[in-house]
């Protein structure tokens, strides 16, 4: 049993400052955890015909970060995605992560 899991092991390798397995790529959360229990690990294909994130700085020391995906905008300390639909307030969104 411990042969056959050994076979299908993946091995990453560090190729500019990102850990890759063939397509696939491991991350790990943004925000830093000091906690001593187990971080969660993720793992997604790598796109090559992915849009760029393009960050965009305004006037009043806000910004912007813009994708073919969409917009992300910092309100409050928080980053979120604007909502834009008929049910949604115009001033609404979706909280992604707090910086």
């Amino acid at each position: 049993m411990g042969d056959s899991l050994r076979d299908d092991a993946a091995t990453f390798t560090l190729t500019e400052g990102v850990l890759m397995s063939g397509d696939w790529i491991l991350s790990c959360a943004m925000a830093e955890d000091r906690a001593l229990r187990p971080k969660a690990v993720y793992s997604f294909r790598k796109v090559e015909d992915a849009a760029p994130i393009r960050l965009k700085i305004r006037s009043d020391d806000t910004w912007v970060i813009t994708s073919q995906d969409g917009t992300f905008v910092e309100k409050c300390g928080f980053v979120v995605v604007p909502i834009a639909d008929s049910e949604a307030n115009e001033g609404s969104g979706l909280v992604l992560w707090n910086k």
